[in-house]
């Protein structure tokens, strides 16, 4: 089981490497301050008229809508800003699956019953471990960021002319238009490799007996 699940994400891989990562710049082109950075390849073939201009329509899937969920542009807008909010969240999830593999905080989760941040498994087991009530707490401030912090509804407006979620102010993109595309490019893109890889790993965690990265050595 293991070797197939390895298998399928080397295949993953290789088939989405145009989408995640940008053309390379021949050597001669690198200067002190290091080689220009292009965006992602976009695609406009077959795209409807509402999601031209979307940073997330890249190669080699295009613009990917098999049974028609987005059937216009405030429907697109709402799916994309949940695939943004999501694909932010399974970046998280991978830095927070792998962290507690090889680092710890000190000190105590909860005194009653007594419990300690080193008693903690890591990945999936720690739900074993933390008590309903702990697990209660989680999951309310889950449901508190997830509905009043950041909300996907359909008409919102924010950082990416209506495609994104949660407070603007937080953060500022480059003031040219092609660049900050390409930054939107590469952020969706790369929470799209998360999503596949978070799940992967809760896969590989429950199929194995082994510590990250889930191999034998």
């Amino acid at each position: 089981m293991q070797s197939v699940v390895c298998a399928a994400l080397l295949i993953v891989a290789a088939s989405a490497h145009e989408a995640f990562v940008p053309p390379t710049t021949p050597l001669r082109g690198l200067t002190r301050t290091g080689a220009p950075r292009t965006a992602p390849q976009m695609v406009t073939d077959d795209v409807p008229a509402f999601a031209k201009d979307d940073a997330g329509i890249t190669a080699p899937l295009g613009y990917w809508d098999p049974i028609g969920l987005a059937k216009d542009e405030e429907t697109f807008q709402f799916y994309r800003r949940a695939e943004i909010k999501h694909g932010r969240v399974a970046m998280l999830a991978i830095i927070g699956y792998v962290v507690p593999y090889y680092f710890k905080f000190d000190g105590w989760l909860a005194t009653s019953p007594e419990l300690k941040f080193a008693d903690i498994p890591p990945g999936i087991d720690a739900m074993q471990v933390i008590s309903g009530a702990g697990l209660a707490q989680l999951f309310f401030f889950i449901a508190f960021l997830d509905n009043i912090v950041f909300p996907v509804a359909k008409g919102g407006s924010g950082l990416y002319s209506g495609l994104d979620v949660g407070p603007g102010f937080w953060w500022k993109g480059p003031e040219d238009p092609e660049q900050f595309k390409g930054y939107q490019a590469r952020e969706i893109n790369n929470g799209r490799l998360a999503m596949i890889g978070i799940m992967a790993a809760m896969v590989q965690d429950l199929v194995t007996d082994k510590p990250f990265p889930f191999t034998s050595k």
